[in-house]
């Protein structure tokens, strides 16, 4: 299913000319900013997703969370979990509906 945030293959091109030949009721300005999303999440949003949790693990060895805020570590688990997941599934269904 995310085969397509690994893909090696240079097919920039292809996807530029499938969202500008097409003619569909979506807005413009959010089908030409999402053409270069494969290209956006292997460069970007992956490492600074690993950086997160790697540094999420780190903090919660060395840090003891205050008396006042025992679920700290579990609710920054929560919030980094939920963005991660709601980026993935909307990059997905995007995909899925422009059938690349």
């Amino acid at each position: 299913v995310i085969s397509f945030l690994f893909d090696d293959d240079d097919d920039d091109d292809t996807i530029q000319s499938a969202t500008t030949n097409t003619t569909t009721t979506s807005l413009p300005l959010l089908q030409s900013s999402l053409s270069n999303c494969s290209k956006i999440l292997k460069t970007v949003l992956i490492p600074i997703s690993v950086v997160g949790m790697l540094s999420l693990h780190g903090l919660q060895m060395v840090i003891t969370p205050p008396a006042t805020l025992p679920d700290l570590f579990p609710l920054l688990w929560s919030i980094a979990g939920c963005g991660m997941f709601s980026i993935s599934w909307f990059v997905t269904t995007w995909h899925l509906y422009k059938g690349e």
